[in-house]
């Protein structure tokens, strides 16, 4: 029922402006967590491990893959719930692969050449932290390193994680008027998806970062930022249902 639902409204069908409608009071307190990263860095398999381990503390869990679209169909071009065979038949865990509709980038990892410096074009100004999985590989160690040094370039105090590998914390500094304001401080974590190593950290992390987003007011911030693109969204279909009608 929920997989048909979510066709309808994809789809706009009639009756999912109603839909969405009935459902709406009911949202509003998932936490929801965003991961990315190139092709084989791990996604799939650490997203099963983190559904294992909150599923062990009774969350109830949706996964969205967002693929690239397929130009023929129009849908998914291959859902990475095929390779989440342990969770997948679990009643408390739903996934759903969805297509990017056009807006995906496909990142294809480089056979040479510093491969920070390829992550430095977008990327890095988005994310609240980052994880070098299969850190079991030769090199993570000077990859961690890496981009630390790279995000305390454009936090301009360079170097400062250089050989120390800091959980995440909230740091006060100062802006170009001298005031003083609470920060989040992407930290680089380390894993092994595939052994479970690492999955119980980033858990910890992921539920500090929210409490840093709850406590300083960010939160609503992008809750009442995302009502307001909603209700516009709603008032130009609606609008242009009634001129073309």
């Amino acid at each position: 029922m929920l997989a048909r639902a979510i066709s309808m409204v994809e789809n706009r069908r009639p009756g999912y402006e109603e839909l969405l409608s009935a459902v709406y009071p009911g949202t509003g307190s998932a936490h929801r967590i965003g991961i990315t990263g190139p092709p084989g860095a791990g996604k799939s398999t650490m997203i099963e491990q983190l559904v294992t381990a909150y599923r062990d503390s009774e969350a109830t869990v949706a996964v969205v893959a967002v693929d690239p679209t397929s130009p023929f169909s129009g849908g998914a071009l291959l859902g990475d719930r095929i390779r989440m065979e342990s969770v997948i038949l679990d009643p408390g865990v739903f996934i759903r692969s969805m297509a990017s509709r056009g807006g995906t980038a496909l990142m294809l990892v480089p056979e040479s050449g510093d491969g920070v410096q390829v992550m430095k074009a977008g990327v890095m100004e988005v994310a609240d932290l980052y994880v070098v999985n299969k850190a079991d590989r030769p090199g993570a160690d000077r990859l961690v390193q890496e981009i630390e040094v790279m995000l305390g370039i454009r936090r301009g105090n360079a170097y400062r994680h250089v050989g120390t590998h800091h959980g995440p914390s909230t740091v006060t500094r100062r802006d170009d008027e001298g005031a003083t304001a609470g920060c989040w401080e992407p930290p680089v974590l380390k894993a092994v998806a595939r052994k479970g190593e690492g999955v119980v950290e980033l858990v910890e992390t992921f539920a500090r970062h929210r409490t840093f987003l709850q406590e300083s007011g960010r939160l609503a911030g992008i809750r009442r930022k995302q009502l307001i693109r909603h209700t516009r969204e709603v008032v130009d279909r609606t609008l242009s249902k009634i001129v073309w009608e």
